[in-house]
């Protein structure tokens, strides 16, 4: 095993459970407007935003609020909601402020993580939103680094996310910089188009079908500590 001086994780499905927050802020959001929210409301929200981010993930939505406007497009257009996409965004973002989901056993890794490494977040999102959840979830104090991609400009995997990244961290050794992330086409792509080692964190023991290959893998987050070692 390589010796590493910093990690870099991913925030949503990796450290964070982006569902349960999503479910919340989706919640919040639809009642604010005066809609009754229900699990079938989820379930294709859910399938747009997964269509959405994955065409800003390949380039064809080009920045964070036509994937916002997109995304409500669909929505509305599907329950025959009639809301400004703006207002319900905003919404969304206020209902997400409100959450921060850190899945079982996470801090225990981070707080011992943090005695011998270097830790920071790679993330695509909201500035809004991102930090702040960090903060609620209790662990912000934990990392050095929180680079969002909406204050950046580029999502990963785009090799300029990662260009941002190099010049505001001080360890300039590549080799010794580690990406962990739940995406195999958003952060395990980004590390390996961006020369760093990568290691996939597969809690849901999916097969990977694609030509992505990290370094490592793992299934649950305490694994990574005797990786580590």
């Amino acid at each position: 095993m390589k010796k590493y001086d910093l990690l870099l994780f991913d925030l949503d499905n990796t450290l964070i459970d982006f569902e349960t927050d999503q479910k919340l802020a989706l919640k919040y959001a639809i009642e604010k407007i005066g809609y009754e929210y229900t699990d079938n409301i989820l379930e294709q929200y859910k399938k747009i935003n997964d269509i959405v981010w994955k065409k800003l993930e390949n380039g064809e939505i080009k920045t964070v609020s036509s994937l916002y406007e997109e995304r409500c497009k669909m929505l509305f257009k599907l329950y025959n909601i009639n809301e400004t996409s703006n207002k319900f965004n905003n919404l969304l973002d206020k209902g997400f402020q409100k959450s921060g989901t850190l899945f079982l056993g996470v801090e225990n890794v981070i707080k011992k993580l943090n005695r011998r490494y270097k830790l920071g977040i790679i993330t695509n999102g909201p500035k809004s939103q991102q930090t702040i959840r960090l903060k609620n979830a209790k662990v912000l104090q934990y990392f050095s680094y929180v680079f969002v991609s909406e204050e950046i400009g580029y999502n990963k995997p785009n090799i300029k996310f990662f260009e941002h990244v190099f010049e505001k961290i001080i360890e300039k050794d590549k080799r010794r910089i580690l990406v962990i992330g739940d995406s195999l086409t958003s952060d395990i792509k980004g590390g390996v188009n961006a020369n760093l080692d990568t290691c996939w964190y597969n809690a849901e023991y999916k097969e990977n079908i694609t030509t992505i290959r990290p370094n490592y893998e793992i299934n649950k987050l305490e694994e990574l500590i005797c990786m580590l070692d």
